[in-house]
């Protein structure tokens, strides 16, 4: 009998695809990106409206996501560490369009610790190039609701809830983390998550964010008072926003 170990914060379960979405992959290995696309055909994903795009050379993805800019948070990057013939690492490239936190690295550099520590310091995430063809691969259902809300504050939960009843947007709240960690398996992961900053019992809200970057949720925010400059270091967040509701 052996006990079952905590997966690294870089390695990949599982990739959650969310219906209607992009998957961007930059690779300068052919053989790879037909392996994307007879995965993915194998999917169905065309009858999930899950497009593919296909870039071989950094500065062709550079100049797609610059135009792309605004759309950029809802799509899946899958990307090579190593293109032959670039001295910039593609990992340069992801910090540089501030994609880390939907960013996947495809390599067969992952045993190098250097690689591996600068990833999990950026919040990106690693696949072996090797086993492209057989991590697991699941397309996620339409989301049940159209936001989260995780805040002590009975009367925020109020406000937010009216908001959301007049914008006719379907809004759950937890009390607690604990409260959304026992049941986020029922959740999409491209769901918007808005977090509290100061939670019960001197919990804090980063905290909270990493922790669902880790289990795979994409679109997490804080809802705070405090100045959004104090949180430029979180690669995982997508936004900072006030306490008002953002419908």
């Amino acid at each position: 009998m052996l006990p079952l170990s905590k997966p690294a914060t870089w390695f990949v379960q599982c990739l959650n695809i969310s219906v209607h979405s992009k998957i961007v992959i930059l690779d300068d290995d052919i053989s790879i990106h037909h392996i994307w696309d007879d995965r993915f055909e194998n999917l169905k994903a065309k009858d999930f409206d899950i497009e593919l795009l296909h870039f071989s050379i950094p500065d062709q993805l550079i100049h797609w996501a610059k135009k792309n800019e605004e759309k950029l948070s809802q799509i899946l990057f899958l990307i090579d560490y190593e293109l032959i013939g670039f001295s910039q690492v593609d990992l340069d490239v992801i910090e540089d369009l501030g994609i880390q936190s939907q960013s996947i690295l495809v390599t067969s550099h992952y045993e190098e610790e250097g690689l591996r520590a600068r990833c999990e310091r950026l919040g990106v995430k690693l696949i072996l190039k090797g086993m492209a063809g057989f991590v697991p691969i699941r397309i996620e259902p339409e989301p049940k609701v159209d936001a989260i809300l995780i805040d002590d504050d009975s009367l925020v939960h109020t406000c937010w809830q009216i908001s959301a009843k007049i914008k006719k947007k379907a809004l759950a709240v937890f009390s607690t983390p604990e409260d959304f960690m026992s049941v986020s398996d029922t959740f999409a992961k491209c769901i918007p998550i808005y977090v509290d900053v100061s939670l019960l019992n001197g919990v804090r809200g980063e905290d909270v964010a990493k922790k669902l970057s880790e289990i795979g949720f994409y679109n997490i925010y804080l809802a705070t008072g405090y100045e959004a400059s104090s949180f430029k270091s979180l690669s995982f967040i997508k936004g900072v926003i006030g306490k008002a509701p953002p419908f």
